[in-house]
């Protein structure tokens, strides 16, 4: 049943990456600004969980993740600055923008050995998952 929702989850990722292609397309076609949307992708080994999200211009320092054994929560402050210059000008325009996103993980990880890396515009998370629960019976004691 995990892989069925993996694959599920794959797919709506894939979906949400043609619709958004086309939308900014379609907005450069029109010459009007599109809003920025942020890939995630989720992949899954045997022991980890593993989550690469874009985040181009943002300053690793002003990315925060929260995590908990089944929950995960980024967000970043992201600042633009452009300089352009002319005989009699110069303008300055800065740009601020904000990404945030809250997951609920597909299983339970280990969220003191969690790795995370910020590396050409792309954050990646390593989340090894929590070792398997084992299931056992409970006998009642009859007084």
């Amino acid at each position: 049943m995990q892989e069925l929702t993996l694959w599920k989850n794959r797919e709506i990722n894939r979906i949400r990456r043609d619709l958004a292609d086309m939308f900014h397309r379609h907005c450069q076609n029109l010459d009007i600004p599109a809003f920025s949307d942020n890939i995630l992708d989720i992949s899954e080994t045997e022991d980890t969980l593993i989550l690469s999200v874009e985040i181009p211009d943002a300053d690793p320092e002003d990315i925060d993740i929260s995590v908990t054994e089944n929950s995960l929560l980024i967000s970043a402050r992201i600042e633009k600055e452009t300089v352009s210059e002319g005989d009699q000008f110069r303008r300055i325009e800065k740009q601020v923008s904000s990404f945030k996103r809250r997951l609920t993980l597909p299983c339970r990880v280990e969220v003191e050995t969690i790795k995370a890396t910020y590396k050409t515009s792309i954050l990646k998370i390593v989340m090894p998952k929590c070792g398997r629960s084992i299931a056992r019976t409970i006998r009642l004691e009859i007084k």
